[in-house]
């Protein structure tokens, strides 16, 4: 795989790398010999090779004694029953190159190419010379990427509705229309009505008010 540094990066973008996969499952059955998958692919040599290391790098094949395999990653991205479970494994396999994942961290919302390249200068720890050499293609691979690295879960902001106020129709109340001279009326079920008219009256009430909270006050201490 191309290095910068300390920095190893994929020779194809993960689209180009998801169609190899592709190839393998639709013509190999998902698992084939090297030679079997290279003709599938119709790769061969130092080319074949890259591309092999490419797919591991992008975490979609298992190349072992002899054999490339798929991963269950790339099962979920080829195989997926929704596109949310599709498109989120294209985000795990993006961040599977440690170098994307921390120019992320630092441009969560996308490098520049020169901020790309700072970067690189500031935390590689290669030499000025190759990293303006080799930044344009590892560049080139990390913008096919971005839109799977780019941070997509942000915190939900819950829908505000507008206040429905709801007008209760409410069963009217006929309302007595009081004698001449009287300014209330008070109905008890057990002294039955008082008009409140004078002082007198205001005194009677007082004291059907006191019976009543006495009458109350001893029914819930018996209650107890």
């Amino acid at each position: 795989m191309p290095r910068i540094g300390r920095y190893t990066y994929p020779a194809i973008s993960l689209d180009e790398a998801i169609a190899f996969t592709k190839v393998l499952h639709e013509k190999c059955g998902g698992e084939a010999r090297r030679d079997t998958f290279s003709d599938a692919i119709k790769k061969r040599g130092g080319r074949f090779n890259i591309i092999v290391g490419a797919l591991r790098d992008w975490g979609l094949v298992r190349a072992e004694r002899g054999r490339v395999i798929m991963t269950e990653l790339a099962k979920r991205i080829l195989l997926g029953i929704t596109p949310e479970e599709r498109e989120a494994a294209k985000c795990e396999a993006a961040r599977k190159v440690q170098l994307f994942v921390e120019v992320t961290e630092r441009y969560p919302e996308g490098a520049t190419e020169e901020q790309f390249t700072l970067f690189l200068r500031d935390n590689s720890g290669a030499e000025l010379e190759e990293i303006r050499e080799k930044s344009p293609k590892a560049y080139k691979i990390y913008s096919s990427v971005l839109k799977y690295l780019k941070p997509t879960i942000r915190p939900s902001v819950p829908t505000i509705k507008p206040e429905v106020v709801e007008t209760v129709r409410r069963p009217s109340i006929p309302v007595e229309v009081l004698p001449e001279g009287v300014d209330m009326v008070v109905i008890s079920r057990e002294y039955g009505r008082w008009y409140v008219k004078d002082l007198m009256s205001v005194e009677v009430v007082l004291k059907l008010a006191e019976a009543l909270k006495k009458k109350y006050e001893s029914r819930k201490s018996t209650q107890k």
